[in-house]
């Protein structure tokens, strides 16, 4: 088991990571087009990315504050639920495995701090 928590921490904490990257570049570019080309279109739809910088933002807290840092996100990824799909959404099946994902990377860093004894 001592060998498995390395793993499955960098790939928690990777995936986390990527996922927030990932998604907020796509946030920033996918509606983009409808204010223009260039920089200044992207600037103007930099709102649709706010919830991927904040969980940007959580993910990389995880690093310095391990047991706040789970906790925070895998709040944060019910808060996503709420926002996306009872605000009147219709990404129900994204949200869901989003989610799902959020809070299983979040689970294995907040297990592996607890067996850490970290903060």
């Amino acid at each position: 088991m001592k060998k498995l928590r390395p793993i499955l921490r960098f790939i928690a904490f990777t995936g986390s990571l990527l996922m927030a990257i990932l998604i907020m570049c796509f946030a920033l570019l996918s509606g983009s087009e409808m204010h223009g080309t260039g920089i200044t279109a992207i600037l103007k739809n930099s709102p649709n990315a706010l919830p991927w910088f904040v969980y940007f933002i959580l993910v990389l807290m995880v690093l310095k504050y391990r047991k706040l840092g789970s906790v925070l996100l895998s709040g944060y990824s019910l808060f996503l639920a709420y926002f996306f799909t009872c605000r009147g959404g219709y990404h129900y099946t994204s949200t869901i495995m989003l989610v799902i994902i959020i809070n299983l990377f979040a689970g294995i860093l907040l297990a592996d701090a607890f067996a850490r004894k970290e903060v």
